[in-house]
């Protein structure tokens, strides 16, 4: 009898295997390698420890965090797995295919192929020149990036998840490069392109991650680029440092993952995680106090930019040789609330609110709660996000110098920065009810 069919998972910078995983109908077998389990290496997800889960539970939960791993969206994996219509039990299959560059530190290969740590210049194809052409195609198609390089016979050895079309690239300069197939080479750099049903959406999370930045949150820097009149956003991946002159990749697992929660339950409302469980996942930081203000933090600065999408895969944990988990970077910032046409329905409660239009005083009063703190505590981290954006000039610098660059999209900054402009007398008014000790404040 041959042997059974596995894929090995490689933990970047560990010589010894994680461990395998095995097709099981449409589900997953995932085990620990032994060497792995002896050597008192971690566990690749919190919510898959090397020992002492019972096993059926261990195998659910691996099923949900390997899946977590792959594409979302049916017409992202229809492109990808040649029309398929069908896609339970397709986890696997793409992570063979594709599981080379994940989020994160693992490599997932067939077993037998070995990962070779080291890479150089040859272990790209330079894909700049094809970019205009590309983008076209992708435009009159309604085809994604992904599926359009694959499309012109380029290997892809990536997966990201997310519903949002992107792409894995090592970019130098304004040069974009493929890591070949099977070269182990990593990226440095997430593609994202724009979408018709969210006009200008490179724009709007481009001026959302500057905005977090220039007010003092960790964002991952990011920019605009042009090819043809087709514009991309280009975010730096935190996950992968430079260190030498050569990238090397950080662990990492979005909130669903280590909370053992499939994908489909990213928001609150399908039974996924809420606030007060994510402050509570949140106790496994290695830097819990300055995590649990960072998130108070980002939960006040999604609320100012009108972020409503912020669900359980928008927020990560990012594994820090010599640390551990801490909470990563702030990404996925963007104002949806700026759409006329957009759900002003939360991912998560803030209080029992569902909708951000609609939080009242006493909704504020109880997230207070939920993040364990006073309603006067709240405030105060409230007054200081107000005041890091005034002494920040706001969207003031941003907007100016990217409508002159980019004219087309002035009337949507308008809009934003309206939006921004009516929740900031929002907060202000919060603040003053929750203080009582008048406003405004003195910064």
């Amino acid at each position: 009898m041959g042997a059974l069919e596995r894929l090995t998972i490689h933990w970047s910078g560990f010589e010894n295997p994680v461990g395998y995983l095995y097709p099981r109908g449409v589900n997953l077998y995932f085990e620990y390698d032994t060497g792995w389990k002896e050597g008192g290496y971690p566990a690749v997800s919190l919510s898959l420890p090397v020992s002492g889960l019972q096993e059926d539970e261990f195998q659910r939960r691996a099923n949900k965090f390997f899946a977590n791993l792959v594409f979302e969206g049916f017409l992202l994996r229809d492109m990808v797995l040649g029309g398929k219509k069908k896609v339970e039990g397709v986890t696997y299959d793409l992570l063979k295919r594709y599981g080379q560059e994940c989020a994160g530190a693992l490599i997932i290969l067939p077993d037998g192929e070995k990962f070779c740590g080291e890479y150089g210049p040859d272990s790209y194809v330079d894909i700049t020149d094809e970019m205009e052409t590309l983008l076209e195609w992708v435009v009159q198609n309604l085809s994604t990036l992904m599926a359009e390089v694959k499309r012109r016979g380029f290997k892809i050895g990536q997966s990201l998840a997310g519903a949002q079309d992107k792409m894995a690239v090592e970019l130098v300069g304004e040069r974009v490069r493929l890591p070949l197939e099977g070269s182990g080479a990593p990226t440095n750099c997430i593609l994202k392109s724009g979408n018709e049903l969210w006009p200008f959406l490179v724009h709007n999370e481009f001026l959302c991650l500057v905005l977090g930045s220039r007010m003092g949150h960790r964002t991952p820097r990011a920019r605009i680029l042009s090819f043809g009149g087709h514009n991309l956003l280009a975010v730096e991946r935190y996950d992968r440092p430079r260190r030498d002159g050569h990238l090397i990749r950080w662990h990492q697992e979005d909130f669903c993952q280590a909370a053992g929660l499939a994908g489909q339950q990213k928001f609150e409302s399908a039974n996924g995680l809420g606030i007060r469980a994510c402050l509570e996942l949140l106790k496994s930081s290695k830097e819990y106090e300055k995590d649990r203000c960072r998130f108070i933090d980002l939960l006040l600065f999604n609320f100012l930019i009108g972020n409503n999408d912020a669900h359980g895969k928008n927020f990560s944990f990012l594994y820090v040789p010599g640390t551990g988990p801490v909470l990563a970077p702030f990404y996925d910032l963007v104002s949806y609330m700026s759409y006329q046409f957009s759900s002003t329905s939360l991912a998560m409660r803030y209080g029992k609110a569902w909708d951000m239009g609609n939080i009242s005083i006493d909704d504020w009063r109880l997230l207070a709660t939920d993040v364990d703190m006073s309603s006067k505590e709240l405030a105060k981290n409230m007054r200081d996000i107000v005041g890091s954006f005034r002494e920040s000039d706001g969207l003031e610098g941003i907007t100016i110098e990217h409508q002159e660059k980019f004219p087309e999209a002035a009337n949507f900054y308008a809009q934003v920065e309206e939006g921004i402009g009516t929740r900031l007398i929002r907060m202000e008014k919060v603040v003053k009810s929750l203080l009582k000790d008048g406003w405004p404040p003195k910064y």
